[in-house]
């Protein structure tokens, strides 16, 4: 099974779809899930707060879908079966050095989703709304923001956010300690080692220091 790190936060828990929920939602997307995705919505369906979201339910998703099929500049020929599970409101920034200063204040949708063809789930973020570069001095161009690949898979993708807001995952703490309790004793050894030599430094110091005291 996949292996992901969700968070146990009391106040916005990772409370996850249904059996039941998940065939509805496959039923009304016409798509077929793959293990990791359920056992992403099973667990943290319902809230997303590794990504700072809002309660999620089946209609909210059901939305998302919608408008990620309808928008005019989706690129299906590279990502074949999108399924859209998280989206941000996000404020347009402005790059414009003042040309544009009314498009700052620009708030718009980002979509994040998976590519359903792919056993890993490919994430990719996707915006229709456009902000502004500057190619060059006093030339300003109009870009589209359009298909951002984000990580090869899922999995990786909520672990990393989960770090990024909380801190080291807990895998990573594990091997810490492991890494601990086999180096500590070895470590030990090596100063026991250098300390019964005969003409050690350590011994000389240790000696140094009982005299002086």
């Amino acid at each position: 099974m996949a292996s992901f790190r969700w968070i146990q936060n009391n106040d916005n828990p990772n409370v996850g779809f249904t059996e039941v929920e998940i065939r509805l939602l496959e039923t009304e997307l016409q798509k077929q899930f793959n293990p990791t995705l359920i056992q992403f919505l099973q667990t943290a369906g319902a809230y997303a707060n590794v990504l700072d979201g809002n309660r999620i339910n089946i209609n909210t998703l059901l939305v998302w879908n919608q408008q990620i099929n309808h928008l005019k500049n989706f690129p299906f020929n590279i990502v074949q079966q999108p399924f859209c599970f998280f989206s941000l409101e996000k404020k347009n920034e402005d790059t414009t050095r003042g040309y544009f200063p009314t498009n700052a204040d620009e708030t718009f949708l980002y979509y994040y989703f998976v590519d359903l063809s792919k056993k890993e789930l490919p994430v990719y973020s996707f915006s229709e709304s456009e902000h502004f570069i500057e190619p060059q001095p006093g030339y300003v161009t109009v870009a589209p923001i359009g298909l951002q690949y984000v990580s090869p898979s899922l999995i990786q993708f909520i672990n990393r956010e989960t770090e990024k807001k909380y801190g080291e995952t807990t895998g990573k703490k594990i091997v810490n300690i492991i890494g601990l309790l086999v180096f500590s004793p070895l470590l030990i050894l090596l100063i026991l080692y250098l300390i019964i030599q005969p003409n050690s430094s350590w011994r000389s110091t240790l000696f140094f220091w009982k005299k002086n005291i």
